[in-house]
């Protein structure tokens, strides 16, 4: 498990990612801007408890925050995860849009 800084780092990568505020993080994991902010100072622990509500608002897991997991599909690059957060980010039919998409370049590629 990683410890309170590397969690802590990686939720704010994941913030940054999305582009998101302090604030709209605080919204979606319904917790006061202040208290998201000392955890993101580093002057709190992060509230392991609260791993869930942070993984749901961030796309992401709660294994891939805690660092149980390196990722979900073996090891992957930084360009790998993120188009994966940003494809879970996406509605179904957008989804479906993007993988025709790569298979279609996959295909071109190949021949």
């Amino acid at each position: 498990m990683k410890t309170n800084d590397e969690i802590v780092d990686t939720l704010i990568e994941l913030k940054n990612e999305q582009h998101l505020t302090l604030s709209e993080l605080a919204r979606r994991v319904n917790m006061a801007k202040s208290a998201l902010s000392r955890y993101f100072n580093k002057t709190r622990e992060f509230p392991l408890n609260n791993v869930d509500a942070f993984a749901k608002a961030l796309h992401t897991t709660p294994e891939y925050i805690l660092g149980f997991k390196e990722n979900e599909i073996g090891s992957l690059t930084d360009s790998d995860r993120r188009i994966l957060r940003i494809n879970k980010m996406l509605s179904s039919d957008r989804q479906e849009k993007v993988y025709n998409y790569a298979s279609d370049q996959l295909d071109e590629q190949n021949n």
